[in-house]
């Protein structure tokens, strides 16, 4: 309520009030409902190189950047192959589904 000299103050007829908002309660708030997207963000550095292997001793935020390197990289390859056997075929040659179409 806004007080003015000990007195509310009254606006058409009723009692003024002022709401404030706490950030750090509206982010729990938030959080409880999407942890994914509002939820602490931590970082996790993990040592590939010292890593023995086991997924079971990885975070769950380790586990997820190893999976999207992965990912990352088999898609790499995968363009690099595509693009070793396209530039193996010879540019005069088309399949012949390709020549019905034509």
């Amino acid at each position: 309520m806004v007080l003015h000299e000990g007195k509310p103050v009254i606006v058409d007829g009723k009692k003024l009030y002022e709401v404030k908002y706490e950030i750090p309660m509206l982010m729990k708030l938030l959080a409880g409902r999407d942890r994914e997207k509002y939820g602490e963000v931590k970082l996790v550095e993990v040592n590939w190189k010292d890593w023995d292997g086991d997924i079971r001793k990885l975070s769950p935020s380790a586990v997820k950047g190893l999976l999207a390197l992965l990912r990352q990289e088999a898609a790499r390859q995968e363009a690099e192959a595509a693009a070793r056997q396209a530039a193996r075929q010879p540019v005069g040659m088309l399949p012949a589904a390709v020549k019905e179409r034509l």
